[in-house]
């Protein structure tokens, strides 16, 4: 895939679509491409974050719970990010990343991330846009699990 290719895939994704096509293109010519089969890890949970990936291509699943007792949260596909949360933040990954299929991935390095990030403020201003929705988003899904935990002990009504 060349450089250019790798912009217009960035440039379609919400975190980078604010971003001029000239430093998407800094950043596509820095990242490294890896692809994991079907099964592997791409991130551990409770690993010290090291880089983001964007799925570029395939299907992987997003992971929480010990390997006794494994809960996938969900499937994640093309122009997927992850991991930024916890290179942001600098705390080990709160969940584990496993390819369901073939997957081509995007990894940036916490370090190239964070030179970006400074160097180019419309990156940073789309980043804290993107996880403030996230943040909403997660505080709309409390508010309903709340009131389906409350619905759910409700007790029925007597009936005479």
């Amino acid at each position: 895939m060349s450089v250019r290719e790798e912009v217009d895939i960035l440039h379609k994704i919400p975190l980078f679509a604010g971003v001029k096509k000239d430093h998407l293109n800094t950043l596509a010519f820095a990242t490294e491409h890896l692809e994991f089969a079907p099964g592997e890890v791409i991130i551990e949970e409770g690993a010290a974050p090291d880089a983001a990936y964007l799925i570029l291509a395939g299907t992987a699943e997003v992971i929480f719970g010990d390997e006794g007792n494994p809960h996938t949260v969900k499937e994640i596909g093309e122009q997927s990010f992850i991991g930024e949360i916890a290179i942001l933040n600098n705390i080990p990954y709160r969940t584990t990343v496993r390819a369901k299929t073939e997957v081509l991935a995007l990894q940036i390095t916490q370090q190239l991330f964070f030179r970006s990030v400074s160097e180019f403020p419309d990156m940073a201003l789309a980043i804290m846009r993107v996880l403030a929705h996230r943040l909403d988003d997660t505080l709309n899904d409390l508010v309903d699990l709340k009131s389906q935990i409350q619905h759910d002990e409700t007790p029925a009504a007597e009936t005479t």
